[in-house]
C-alpha cells in the first residue's frame, strides 16, 4: 500500500520537480508538450497548484497559439480550485486560441 508523504517530503518533492525544470529549461526540453505534461502531472499530484500555475504561465506568455495541451488543462483545473481568477482567464484565453475547446473541460 502506498502511505501518504508529509507536507515536508511533498514540499521536497516539489522543490526536485522545479529543479529538474530549471535544467530542462537549459536544454529546450521545457519546450516539448510530452515534457510539461509529466511535469504538470507531478505538481498536482503533490497539490502544488501554485507551482503548476507559475510553470504553464512561462510556457504560455509569449504565444499567441500553443501546443502544451495537457499542461493548459491541468492549469486552469488548478487556478479553478486556487481561485485564481487572473490566470484562469489568462489559460482559457490561450487555450481556445490554439484550438482547443474549454467547455469540454469539466470546470465546477
Amino acid at each position: 500500500t502506498e502511505t501518504a508523504l508529509t507536507p515536508s517530503q511533498q514540499r521536497s518533492a516539489v522543490n526536485l520537480i522545479l529543479e529538474a525544470c530549471a535544467e530542462a529549461d537549459k536544454s529546450g526540453l521545457m519546450t516539448k508538450p510530452v515534457f510539461s505534461a509529466e511535469v504538470v502531472r507531478s505538481l498536482r499530484a503533490m497539490k502544488a497548484n501554485k507551482e503548476c500555475i507559475q510553470l504553464v504561465r512561462t510556457l504560455v506568455t509569449n504565444s499567441e497559439r500553443n501546443r502544451h495541451r495537457f499542461a493548459m488543462e491541468q492549469a486552469i483545473y488548478a487556478a479553478s480550485e486556487d481561485r485564481d481568477q487572473d490566470s484562469l482567464h489568462l489559460f482559457i484565453q490561450v487555450y481556445e486560441r490554439s484550438g482547443f475547446d474549454s467547455t469540454r473541460l469539466n470546470l465546477s
